[in-house]
């Protein structure tokens, strides 16, 4: 981790604010207000790489659907974003649950088979709640060195610092940055047939090409060649914000996976059915992913 710099103490000090600020308000004003201000900021200061982004993927829309499009994005970012100060109240299986999720025998099933198992997803609608649904499932409740999530390490370390303490008091204690750490608890956690939830659709330059929307983006191969390597089930997650600050999670059917002896050609196919899932998920729901991401080259 790198020494903290001014900047980085002053944006710490301003999202510790915030996240006090936004706990005292009931969770749906909560999150109401970050879609607005996020609404209403983002497109202004940051919709020039969506609108490119979307453009290239959906070559037939206006432009109108575009500019709705970044709109929702920004309220979903802003929505998530302020409801990290509430994770406690998205806890999933409780009756009028803020979280309905929707496929939980797979995770029941796969439990007791006792494989090890990654789920994936991507970044959409609140992305922390994809962890949530697998670590308080009653599959695995009972068992705090049986779920790990990986992450990606925000640039700022002390900002990481406070929303890593979010994840570890809410979601999941094990939780790991994306590199050398993530990789050493990815496999600690498939080695004794534990549960890695993971994001997938960010770029990795030193990456595989993949198709996604048409177009190739570099994508991390790690989900692919560690469920060839420790004959793990591979499950897609898809999320969804229903209403407000109330969500859908779906644990879709697992990929079927047959290795042909070429790791690296394998890999790829498996990707190619992970960048297509999560494809068909934000085609179906474009407003709810980030297209600010730098997933293609430009």
């Amino acid at each position: 981790m790198r020494k903290p710099t001014h900047s980085d103490r002053i944006q710490s000090a301003a999202l510790r604010l915030m996240v006090f600020v936004v706990g005292l308000l009931p969770v749906e004003w909560a999150s109401t207000l970050g879609g607005a201000i996020f609404g209403w900021l983002g497109p202004i200061f940051g919709a020039r790489r969506a609108r490119h982004n979307l453009t290239k993927s959906f070559p037939g829309w206006t432009q109108s659907q575009i500019d709705r499009t970044i709109a929702g994005m920004w309220k979903n970012l802003g929505s998530t974003a302020f409801e990290c100060a509430h994770l406690e109240a998205f806890k999933p299986y409780r009756d009028h649950a803020r979280v309905k999720v929707i496929g939980a025998e797979i995770v029941a099933d796969i439990a007791a088979q006792g494989r090890p198992v990654i789920y994936f997803s991507g970044h959409l609608g609140n992305w922390e709640l994809m962890t949530m649904a697998v670590r308080q499932h009653p599959a695995y409740a009972d068992y705090d060195d049986k779920v790990c999530l990986i992450y990606r390490a925000l640039n700022n370390p002390l900002a990481d610092a406070q929303l890593l303490y979010q994840r570890r008091a809410h979601i999941t204690k094990n939780a790991f940055p994306k590199g050398a750490s993530g990789a050493r608890g990815m496999i600690d956690f498939l080695r004794r047939k534990g549960a890695v939830c993971m994001l997938i659709d960010q770029k990795m330059n030193d990456g595989i090409p993949v198709p996604f929307f048409g177009r190739m983006a570099m994508t991390a191969p790690a989900a692919a060649q560690m469920a060839l390597r420790y004959d793990a089930v591979l499950v897609p997650v898809s999320n969804i914000r229903l209403d407000g600050a109330r969500f859908e999670i779906t644990f879709h059917p697992p990929l079927e996976i047959t290795p042909s002896g070429d790791k690296a050609a394998d890999a790829t196919t498996i990707m190619r059915m992970c960048n297509a899932f999560l494809e068909e998920r934000i085609r179906a729901h474009p407003d709810l992913w980030f297209w600010v991401h730098r997933r293609w080259p430009d």
